[in-house]
């Protein structure tokens, strides 16, 4: 308890008036005004309180007005959707949280919990470019036409499944400088992961870098370069005097690194016992094995687009790693997410005052398809204009996959956190995803009354004090209804709202109007490559002579397919709108686009939370029928 010494003495005198006034009343036999008197009185000391609990918690759910800031521009599309409060769309924008950027953010919830529901959503009114990591390929099919016929975007879709269409981007070629190649060459190999190891991946990193390199200096697509180079007939040796063969500086000292000395000096038949080397070179015909498949080839043929588009204007890339293939593509996956992060960089890096695209970058069940630089992105990227959307299913695969610093930089770099109800509910696993969110909520301070009898019932005590709880503990948040969501967000209390669903936006309704691009087949952009292929075979099955130039015989030049977007990309004309009529017709500030007499979204099962002790009368356990 906090006693104001004052109060006290103030209080004391009243007590001792009050006393002195009834005695003073019933000498004069003025009983009744004496007890009316003392009645009044002792309430009046009662209420005179000289002390309070002291409160150390005062956690609770935000109240409307203290998100109002969440709920101005929501379809300026420059932010990110989160969620539904006081049947309200929330976004968080520029600005929002006292930050110029609009920094990152944080999806977790279980299998089937709904957090796809929002990439959607935010892809129908997102402006800027976006990068969407698709590995279902359900978010292109929803959403890639509307993105290109209505917000005018370019789109590309990269698929490096076999029989099946893609666009081209060929991750090396974004490579500018030697250091960015070495770079990319050791990202490749990740010397780390091997342990005890590591010293193979660190040794063949350099003869990856000289066969990137040759590649450039060659003027070929570099996986089609390093199948015909690494998977020759002739070995090692062949390969080594082919990229000698090529008399480019940097190659050859990449090349003289991973053997030990220069290939003149080699004794082959003594190497063939160097078991240090051999190791390190099986190491790298391993490693690029993934990259070899006639759809990984195909995708890195050419390139329909480079980074520095995603900047310039409005474009959507959609990398669709199918996840039964994911595990053979992975590597691929790592190549092109940091060959567009480090090119978009090193652009911002040169000239910090340029003003690009915003990018929105979509990491769609980021534990499978997991880029190994994430913990670096986190904390890099955003002075670029590049956002980050992570989705995992437990905070724990963040430690799992990138370990705990790792996992540390993720969540302190997130700005945002939406968390959607988990099943464990335990509050001892300090970390799982339950016990973070409880413990994030903070605690509130709960008045607790007790009475205590004296012996025989003569006497009795009544004791007040303030105990602290929990605004949510981890079974309270599993038990949260379908749909609902708690929301941590900087300068902000914790939120309790609605999670998205897109079925709630007209965009919704309209987009299956908009077919999904399709790439071009490879019938129509590959015809090139493969007719390469079968020459670059050829000529592979010949011993190169030491002093005869290496080429890749009919292979077309990387830079081929970026002369001309592809006709599938190019914008074209919406249908006409037809005007909103009647009570359902939207605000012109909230939807431009209309279609067609909406039907009822089914309303949601009746949610309550009836173990919280917070008020909620204010916020609705549904967010009614209304469409945005």
């Amino acid at each position: 308890m906090i006693v104001n010494y004052k109060l006290f003495m103030v209080r004391w005198c009243l007590a001792l008036l009050v006393f002195w006034v009834t005695v003073f009343f019933t000498m004069l036999g003025q009983g009744v005004l004496a007890a009316a008197f003392f009645l009044v009185g002792s309430g009046l000391v009662y209420l005179f309180k000289d002390s309070r609990p002291q409160v150390r918690h005062t956690a609770h759910f935000a109240h409307k007005a203290e998100i109002a800031p969440l709920t101005r521009g929501v379809f300026e599309g420059d932010g990110v959707l989160v969620g539904f409060a006081y049947k309200k769309p929330l976004v968080v924008r520029p600005g929002t949280a006292g930050k110029n950027e609009l920094g990152h953010f944080l999806w977790v919830g279980p299998s089937r919990s709904g957090k796809g529901l929002s990439i959607a959503s935010n892809l129908y009114n997102w402006e800027g470019s976006a990068i969407v990591v698709d590995i279902k390929g359900e978010i292109a099919e929803q959403t890639a036409g509307y993105r290109r016929d209505v917000l005018g975007q370019d789109v590309f879709i990269l698929n490096p499944s076999g029989g099946e269409s893609s666009h081209q981007f060929d991750p090396f070629k974004e490579l500018e400088t030697d250091e960015q190649i070495f770079s990319a060459a050791i990202g490749f190999m990740q010397p780390d992961k091997d342990g005890a190891n590591a010293i193979f991946a660190q040794r063949a990193s350099a003869a990856l870098a000289a066969l990137i390199k040759a590649a450039k200096v060659s003027g070929a697509p570099t996986v089609a370069f390093l199948d015909s180079m690494i998977y020759q007939p002739h070995g090692l040796k062949g390969t080594a005097l082919r990229l000698q063969a090529l008399n480019d500086p940097q190659v050859t000292r990449w090349l003289n690194s991973f053997l030990g000395k220069d290939p003149d000096q080699m004794d082959w038949d003594e190497a063939d016992g160097d078991r240090f080397l051999n190791n390190s070179w099986q190491r790298l015909r391993t490693a690029a094995s993934f990259l070899i498949t006639p759809g990984v080839k195909h995708m890195t043929g050419g390139s329909d687009f480079m980074a520095a588009d995603i900047v310039d204007r409005p474009t959507t890339v959609y990398l669709v790693f199918r996840e039964s293939e994911l595990t053979l593509n992975l590597a691929l996956f790592n190549l092109v997410i940091d060959a567009i992060f480090r090119s978009i960089m090193r652009r911002y890096d040169l000239d910090p005052g340029q003003e690009g695209q915003k990018i929105l970058t979509v990491f769609d069940e980021a534990f499978r398809a997991s880029p190994n630089l994430l913990a670096e992105y986190a904390g890099t990227v955003a002075g670029r204009g590049i956002s980050l959307c992570i989705y995992v299913q437990s905070l724990a695969q963040l430690g799992d996959i990138w370990g705990k610093e790792g996992r540390t930089v993720i969540m302190e770099n997130a700005h945002t956190k939406v968390f959607l109800p988990a099943v464990d509910r335990s509050d001892d696993d300090r970390e799982g995803t339950s016990a973070f969110v409880s413990a994030s909520c903070g605690k509130y301070m709960l008045e607790d009354r007790g009475q205590a009898k004296e012996e025989h019932g003569k006497e009795l005590n009544t004791n007040v004090r303030m105990t602290e709880r929990e605004l949510i503990s981890a079974s309270e948040f599993a038990m949260l209804g379908a749909g609902k969501s708690i929301i941590l967000c900087n300068d902000f209390p914790p939120i309790l709202a609605h999670r998205l669903e897109p079925w709630r936006f007209k965009e919704h309704e309209s987009a299956p109007q908009y077919p999904t691009p399709r790439p071009p087949g490879r019938s129509e952009t590959g015809v090139k490559a493969s007719q390469a292929e079968p020459e670059a075979d050829t000529q592979a099955q010949s011993s190169p002579a030491p002093g005869t130039p290496a080429t890749v015989g009919g292979v077309p030049e990387a830079g081929a397919g970026a002369a001309a977007m592809s006709p599938a990309t190019a914008p074209i004309n919406p249908p006409p709108e037809e005007p909103g009529t009647g009570e359902d017709s939207a605000p012109d500030a909230i939807s431009t686009v209309s279609t067609a007499p909406l039907p009822a979204v089914p309303e949601p099962p009746a949610q309550t939370i009836s173990s919280l002790d917070v008020d909620t009368r204010d916020q609705d356990d549904d967010i009614d029928q209304a469409v945005f």
